[in-house]
């Protein structure tokens, strides 16, 4: 069990659905994007375990964050980045050699920072597989 990618080769284990789950929002945050409360990632419950650590006077914060969410990927959508964050690891695709190599290179750069390897060496299979994608005109595909 767990996120494959149809590249590089024939079939790459990504690695655990958490593990892969845990890049990608690791990725987000470098960018600047709040994943937290982004379509497909907002869960009110585990986002109030979150804030629950917060000072009693940023209630109303918290609840404007909900009344807000789940926040729309539009204004993100220019960052090549939300290819691989929308993307199903069930079954999602990033079709387009010139997208893939967008992707792959925002993926790079965001993954320097990285601490932990077993992430860095995760993002470093990401990148080459977009990229054979891209090289192949293939699609990309996660399962």
């Amino acid at each position: 069990m767990g996120v494959h990618a149809s590249h590089p080769g024939p079939c790459t284990y990504l690695g655990a659905f958490s593990k892969f789950h845990r890049l990608r929002t690791t990725l987000a945050r470098n960018a600047g994007i709040p994943i937290g409360l982004m379509e497909g990632y907002y869960d009110k419950e585990h986002l109030n375990t979150l804030l629950g650590a917060l000072p009693w006077g940023t209630k109303s914060f918290v609840e404007r964050m909900h009344q807000d969410a789940p926040l729309k990927w539009a204004p993100w959508s220019a960052d090549a980045l939300c290819g691989l964050l929308r993307a199903s690891d069930a079954g999602g695709t990033i079709e387009g050699a010139e997208l893939q190599r967008s992707v792959a290179a925002r993926v790079e750069f965001l993954c320097h920072g990285l601490e932990d390897e077993s992430l860095h060496q995760v993002a470093r299979d990401v990148v080459a597989g977009l990229r054979e994608a891209a090289d192949l005109g293939e699609v990309y595909e996660l399962s």
